[in-house]
């Protein structure tokens, strides 16, 4: 009660500059300038996930204001709670209170999209990028910063609310406002999409998915929970069907013949002239126009025509032609088939029984 007395006395916008004086992360300036990246990054999140935050934007600078507070300085596990309780005090609106207390929390389930969540997700983006951009490592069990347990709250909340974002975005953002405010910054994001992503195979591993299957749909250029979650979801039903099995064992057909010696080169549509080269050309361009509108389930339909289409092709063509020229090409149209099929799985990395 002391200590809250104590702490009424000084309004808002004094603790505000008071933050100005407390060490974010060495070369990564004070908490007064990550206080104006939170509030930038969960007008950016909002945008993303449709929330009209703007009504708001004027509190988030206060978000964590309660660090200078008595309390806080006491209780350090109060840190949240204690801003919501004086946001409340000091007449912010009810979901800012609430988007205060729940900032640090671990998983947040909502019927929709609510300031809590941005604000989280905003804070919790913001400590993963500044770990990173501060050079320090993560070894062993040891995880002083709580990296690893921050990492997991971040995929619980997009998987549990069903949020499209993609992090490796959110990433990019993070990057500009450091540049912005001169301070340290990380300037290639794939240690932090490497890193999430080993946490998001831990994660689904406990939930019961395979390691080889998770895998399948991770890559370095984004971060998606929901969606990976999806994607798993997806190819996990699919693979256990008859098309989904038929459909592995034509891609390993076509897997075990590339080689890669013909990266140097083009397809050469002129040297596609025998019926079954044409119609598998043909299939593939139809499967590139199909992905885009099948980014979140398995067409199976889809997937049983370009299976046909391999076995057609594997059937009758003799892929390691004499002439030079015409075995290349032939690599090629096998290449793009399988680049065309790794879109958004990784195929090649699938345990496959014959």
């Amino acid at each position: 009660e002391f200590f809250i007395k104590e702490d009424l006395k000084i309004d808002p916008n004094q603790r505000l500059k008071s933050l100005s004086s407390i060490i974010y992360y060495e070369n990564l300036g004070n908490l007064y300038e990550r206080s104006l990246r939170i509030k930038k990054l969960s007008e950016i999140i909002a945008e993303k996930l449709d929330y009209k935050i703007e009504k708001f934007s004027k509190y988030l600078i206060y978000s964590n204001i309660d660090l200078t507070s008595e309390v806080v300085k006491e209780y350090p596990s109060l840190q949240g709670l204690a801003g919501g309780f004086y946001a409340k005090k000091f007449g912010f609106p009810k979901d800012i209170q609430d988007a205060f207390s729940d900032q640090y929390k671990i998983s947040l389930f909502r019927k929709e999209v609510d300031l809590s969540i941005i604000l989280s997700l905003a804070q919790k983006t913001d400590s993963i990028f500044s770990f990173f951009s501060s050079k320090k490592k993560i070894s062993g069990s040891g995880d002083p910063f709580g990296i690893r347990r921050i990492s997991i709250s971040l995929i619980k909340i997009l998987t549990e609310n069903r949020l499209d974002l993609d992090l490796f975005q959110i990433f990019n953002c993070c990057q500009k406002l450091n540049l912005e405010q001169k301070i340290q910054s990380i300037n290639d994001l794939e240690p932090i999409i490497i890193f999430l992503n080993k946490r998001i195979e831990f994660f689904l591993i406990d939930e019961g998915y395979k390691v080889e299957i998770i895998r399948s749909c991770l890559n370095s250029k984004s971060f998606n929970p929901y969606i990976i979650l999806s994607r798993i979801k997806n190819l996990t039903k699919f693979l256990s069907t008859e098309k989904g099995t038929n459909f592995m064992k034509a891609f390993k057909r076509l897997n075990s013949i590339i080689d890669n010696t013909e990266n140097n080169y083009e397809l050469d549509h002129s040297l596609l002239k025998k019926r079954e080269e044409i119609q598998f050309f043909e299939r593939i361009q139809s499967f590139k126009k199909n992905k885009e509108n099948n980014s979140l389930r398995i067409d199976e339909v889809c997937y049983e025509e370009i299976s046909r289409a391999i076995n057609n092709f594997l059937d009758n063509i003799m892929v390691n032609a004499e002439e030079k020229a015409l075995r290349i090409n032939r690599k090629l149209l096998l290449s793009e088939c399988k680049s065309a099929l790794s879109y958004f799985y990784d195929f090649s990395i699938l345990q496959i029984d014959d």
